[in-house]
């Protein structure tokens, strides 16, 4: 039976490790505007179905209705991924005779989707995805599952990556933040350039998420960075072809 005196204060410093999670609106920036309520999505080839598939769930969720019947397409072609493995060896701290296995499974996920309306293509989108897991073990068991996970991972932020160079609809996404992290810590800046971002100042997000990617190079930081450079540079040229 488990000690709660010694899973409690492990169970608090877990939580406390996590961090709660805070809304923050993201306003919509697409890429081509839809002129209907309703798009249909089709997948060119087999490759393209489970990217097919995974936009029309982020479609859905971004408040855009996906009807076969309607005369805007949308067709998901030219897709395709890779993951590669990466290992490394330490020596257990239970057991100093024992050597654990960390593998690291970083797959990336691409495709082209061809906006067209009842026949007339009006834009060629391109939407990547990366994503990883890890696993720690003795032996090689769970490759395949974490590499599984961590392809279909990345195919999912292709297709909100694509959804989101498609949606009219602002949304809100939830981040993660550490609010008694200490500033200058990875954390704290993270935490920072969340709250910048729910301000609306995507600016100072900027630099704070990556000053947080300086301090702390991990791929949460990185996706960070990339999503808000995507966003500033957005809206830098919608403010510049407004003049």
């Amino acid at each position: 039976m488990t000690d709660m005196r010694v899973f409690l204060p492990f169970l608090v410093a877990s939580l406390a490790a996590c961090g709660p999670k805070v809304d923050v609106e993201v306003a919509a920036n697409p890429a081509v505007a839809l002129p209907d309520d309703a798009v249909s999505v089709v997948a060119r080839d087999r490759s393209c179905q489970p990217l097919a598939d995974a936009l029309v769930e982020e479609l859905w969720e971004a408040g855009v209705a996906v009807d076969p019947r309607a005369g805007l397409r949308v067709e998901v072609a030219l897709c395709g991924s890779d993951l590669q493995f990466d290992v490394e060896q330490s020596v257990s701290s239970d057991a100093p005779d024992a050597i654990v296995r960390r593998t690291r499974a970083t797959a990336r996920a691409h495709g082209l989707i061809v906006v067209s309306d009842h026949g007339d293509v009006r834009a060629h989108l391109i939407g990547v995805g990366r994503h990883q897991s890890a696993r720690s073990s003795e032996g090689d068991r769970g490759l395949g599952t974490i590499g599984r996970s961590a392809k279909g991972l990345a195919i999912h932020d292709a297709a909100e990556d694509l959804s989101e160079q498609l949606s009219p609809h602002a949304t809100s996404v939830a981040r993660r933040v550490w609010p008694n992290a200490p500033e200058t810590s990875h954390k704290g800046l993270f935490t920072r350039a969340v709250w910048a971002e729910q301000r609306g100042d995507l600016g100072e997000a900027l630099l704070y998420a990556l000053e947080a990617y300086e301090v702390r190079p991990t791929a949460r930081n990185a996706r960070y960075l990339a999503d808000l450079e995507r966003r500033e540079s957005w809206w830098a040229r919608a403010a510049f072809d407004a003049q």
